[in-house]
This record gives C-alpha cells, structure tokens and sequence, in this order.
C-alpha cells in the first residue's frame, strides 16, 4: 500500500565462531554452513588429539532426506575435515575400529532445516581393568548449522516458489497501527520472537499452537515507548524503523527524537540507546535514512552509522529500503539492494544494474524463502490508503531482473509494514506483511 570435556580457549574460541549467528548478525564474509561446520570439526580433533596415541579409526554414521541431490559429496567434505586433522597430528590412520588407540565417530544429519554434526573421540585405555570397566576417556562436540543455499544443493532442497507451491496465511495480531516489524530471538532460547513497533507501544509475539494444533500469534509483552522530544516538523503519518540487533533490536519513531533499544532480561526492557545515526536520521541495517520534512518518507542521500563507511546513495527516495546479502547456491555473495518509492515504482538493485516496475506500494520483505540462492520480495500494491490491498512475490533473479511469482488481490485493509524471517525455527525464512482492516483490526500475512 502507498503513503563432556572443556576445550582449550583456542578450540572453544573456534567453536562458538562456528555455532548458529542471528541473521542479522551475518555479514558479507560469513562462512557457508558447510565452512563453518567443517572448520569446527577439524579445529576440535585437532584439539582433541592432542596427546593422543594412534593408530586412529574414523566411523561416519549419516541420515539424510529422501530425496537429496549428493548427500555422498556433503559427507565426503565433513569427513575430509576430520581427516585433515588426523592427518595433520601425524597419527596413523587404520579401518578397523577395534585395532585403534583412538576412535573417532562422527554422525551427521538433517533436522529441522539444519545440518547437525557430532563428533566424539574415545580412547581405549591403556590398563586391562580400566579396559573391563569401560573407563575409556571420551568427549564430543556438536555443531548446529541453519541450511543455507550452497547445503541445500547436496541435501534438503526446497521447491522453489511458484504459484502451486506458495503457501499464504494470517495469523491475527493483538492490536493495529503498526509501524515497523523485526523478528529475533531475544531471550536467546533459539527460537525467534516477533517483536512490533507502534506509535505508543512495542509488542513481542511467539507463535504458538493451539489446542487444536493451529498456529497462533500469543502476546508475550507490551510495554510503552520510552518519552523524548519531538524532533520538529511532524510527518503527514506516523512512522519508523525497526533494525534486528544480536538478542534486540533498535527502534527509531520519526516523531520521537531519540532511539531506543529493545532487549529481553526476563521481561521486556526499552532503554534509551547511543544513537549510531547523525540528529534525526534513523537506523537502517546498513547505514542510516533522513526522512523528508514533513513527508512519510526518506530521501535518497544515505548517511554512514557510526563506525560504518558512507553508503552509496539509494537509487530514489523511498518508503522502505533493504540491503539483503544473498547467498548463491555455489557459495558467491551478492548483495541486494530494494526500494519501494513514493511515487509507486519498486527498484531492485544487483550489483550495476537496477531494474524498475510499477505498481507498487510502501512495504517490502526480502528473504530467500526457498533457499535457493535468489531473492525473492515480497510488495504491496499501489492503492490508497483504506482502498484494499494486493501481495505480490517477485523473483530477483541472478541476473538482476524480476520475475513475478504469486499474488494475492481482495485485500480487505492496506500493507504499509513488511519483513522476513523464520518465526517456527525450521531454518528457513518466511516473507511477512501486516494487514491493517478497516475494522481496526491487523493480521500477520505469512508466505513462504
């Protein structure tokens, strides 16, 4: 719509570099979910053969999907890791577990959206009665890792989204007039949380089932904004940012002089925040936006955030911005850059080129829904405010263009909010829009 056993500090530091990072802490330079598994598996048996005696034996034990494209390949990298490490300590390599001083075992999986590692060591003893007893000296690491789209080439592929595979419902929320959405795991229990801006108030969401099995929205917490002066001529609507932070986000409302912060610290916390942007510009992930007097929207003219480089300028003024690095499927990074402008048009911007369609309104979500190494976006229509609504998925493919993919018309209310992320913690992220009803009531559009 328009308007077992601690590590040393070096292999623990490797570790925790390894394990899951929010989305919106990945950078650029992050490793692939393969890299990162593979560079922990070969740092712990590196660390865990320390001292050890040989010969060593390495059993694999894998489970993948029906169906995986080269689930064998996958495996060969995992394995080749361990095999580096072992290879490495200068310890002798032998088949038959039964004749090894050290066993390595090491399982490999798919769960949930995610590729799970574990890999153990056990050291036969070097007493009969330590033997007899079974007092073997043994520990094990498990690795957890989101399946990306370089992983889903091997296993685990997704159907890629198109009108008889696209999946939309909604989901109601407690209140209406919402201004900006994130999603992001703020108690640090592993699954995200939906937290959502309004002019007064912030609201965090779970989804949950009820009692028949259906998901549902639950409110965890509301709590009012946090007080600070107006910063000067107030805008024809209200409006504002919602920025994913590591366990929080960062809030700015344009008739709010201030930033806030929100976090989790066994209930919800809104604390006023060091501002990363220059006076009245507001927090984007990559850089920070100057709204327009007066207007409900933001200027082409990017400024830097603190510590940050100055980013190129936006290709037009815009409503929504979003700068998405793209993960392609052999491994590349691109980054992605789309605006929704005022005067309807929605930009897509891939590397030189940028490619234009009208049509379009003030809300944007961008994911890769179906994890195949594409963008796709997720747009509301062009209508005026309390005229109905329509959502439409679009492609950014590789080359730049945009492809139509799904659209839904007969909106009842109008878009103006729109994001990404996985709510059900399966790994993969959903394309989120918020209805705003005529009745004064709001619901939560998933589609993935």
């Amino acid at each position: 719509m328009s308007s077992a056993r601690a590590l040393s500090a070096c292999a623990l530091a490797l570790l925790l570099a390894a394990l899951p990072t929010p989305a919106a802490a990945q950078g650029a330079d992050a490793p692939t979910a393969v890299e990162a598994t593979a560079a922990t598996l070969r740092a712990w048996t590196t660390e865990a053969l320390e001292g050890a005696r040989g010969p060593v034996s390495l059993t694999t034990e894998a489970r993948w999907p029906a169906g995986s494209a080269d689930p064998d390949a996958l495996e060969a990298r995992l394995v080749g890791a361990v095999r580096e490490a072992v290879e490495q300590a200068g310890l002798e390599r032998t088949e038959d577990a039964a004749a090894a001083a050290t066993r390595l075992r090491l399982r490999l999986a798919v769960r949930g959206g995610h590729l799970d590692a574990e890999l153990s060591t056990a050291v036969t003893p070097r007493h009969w009665l330590t033997a007899l007893l079974g007092w073997g000296d043994t520990r094990a690491v498990r690795v957890r890792r989101p399946l990306d789209a370089p992983a889903r080439r091997f296993v685990a592929a997704l159907p890629a989204l198109a009108p008889s595979t696209v999946v939309a419902r909604t989901l109601a929320l407690p209140g209406h007039g919402y201004l900006a959405l994130a999603v992001v795991d703020l108690d640090g229990e592993g699954r995200a949380e939906l937290v959502l801006l309004r002019e007064a108030s912030v609201e965090v969401l779970r989804l949950v089932a009820d009692a028949r099995g259906r998901p549902r929205l639950r409110l965890v917490e509301r709590q009012a904004v946090p007080e600070s002066p107006r910063p000067g001529v107030a805008a024809r609507r209200p409006f504002g940012t919602l920025v994913a932070e590591d366990r929080g986000a960062l809030a700015r409302l344009r008739d709010q002089s201030a930033p806030f912060r929100i976090r989790w610290e066994g209930a919800l916390r809104l604390t006023p925040a060091d501002d990363p942007c220059p006076p009245g510009a507001h927090p984007l992930r990559d850089a920070c936006a100057v709204p327009v007097d007066g207007r409900d929207y933001y200027a082409s003219e990017l400024v830097a955030r603190v510590g940050q480089p100055t980013p190129p300028r936006a290709p037009t003024s815009f409503y929504a911005r979003v700068h998405a690095p793209v993960l392609r499927r052999d491994g590349r990074r691109e980054a992605v850059e789309v605006v929704v402008t005022p005067r309807g048009r929605l930009v897509a911007r891939t590397g030189d080129r940028a490619v234009g369609l009208g049509g379009y309104g003030a809300a944007i979500g961008v994911a890769d829904a179906d994890q195949d190494g594409a963008l796709e976006l997720l747009a509301s229509s062009e209508r005026a405010l309390g005229e109905g609504d329509a959502l439409q998925v679009l492609r950014v493919r590789e080359d730049g263009g945009l492809r139509s993919v799904w659209r839904e018309e007969g909106l009842a209310g109008s878009v103006m909010v729109a994001g990404a992320g996985d709510l059900d913690g399966d790994g993969v992220p959903a394309l989120l829009a918020i209805e705003e009803r005529p009745d004064e009531t709001a619901v939560l559009w998933v589609v993935r």
